[in-house]
């Protein structure tokens, strides 16, 4: 976001990283999201440990909110090739398992590649590295442990963001109630 678009009409200008944020409010960022997505993962999708579901959310949560349709763009874009990467990765040390950790330099290369493109492009790494790992490391076939990562991955980027957007407006109405108490 740039610096005209990123305070609220009412004068709230939200963190625009971690470092920024309110102790508090980023603490509560992140539990809700990692609670909110457990829940959805489990109630609503029958997972008996959304593991990844929680650890997207939480990663997502300390991000700041999504001020434009290219930034939103590019996350999922990101999310995207992180799951494409990784599907690569899982069958790649599939093949290769005389070798160990060989795919994981795959991933990492292509993921530090694009994040030299955008910022928004290391989650591909993250993601990427995920599915490797449970890819390879599941008793299910690797197309079955990738695709319910991959809902587990889409639950957590649903509900991180979505967590973050709704605490950050609740703060910039609570800004603007306090701005508008001092000046009556």
């Amino acid at each position: 976001m740039s610096d005209d678009t990123d305070v609220m009409p009412n004068g709230y200008r939200p963190p625009q990283s971690p470092a920024e944020d309110n102790a508090v409010a980023l603490g509560l960022k992140i539990s809700l999201a990692m609670l909110i997505a457990d829940l959805v993962a489990r109630r609503l999708f029958g997972f008996e440990a959304p593991t990844w579901s929680v650890v997207t959310a939480a990663y997502l949560a300390t991000n700041p909110p999504i001020g434009s349709a290219g930034s939103a763009l590019r996350k999922v874009a990101a999310m995207v090739v992180g799951l494409g990467l990784g599907a690569a990765g899982a069958y790649l040390g599939q093949a290769m398992s005389g070798l160990p950790s060989v795919h994981f330099f795959f991933v990492g290369l292509v993921g530090g590649w694009l994040a030299t493109r955008s910022a928004d492009y290391v989650f591909a790494a993250v993601v990427g590295a995920i599915v490797t790992f449970i890819g390879l490391n599941g008793n299910d076939p690797i197309h079955e442990t990738l695709a319910s990562t991959a809902l587990m991955i889409v639950i957590g980027c649903t509900v991180g963001p979505a967590t973050v957007y709704a605490i950050e407006r609740a703060r910039a109405w609570l800004h603007g109630r306090r701005h508008a108490e001092r000046t009556a």
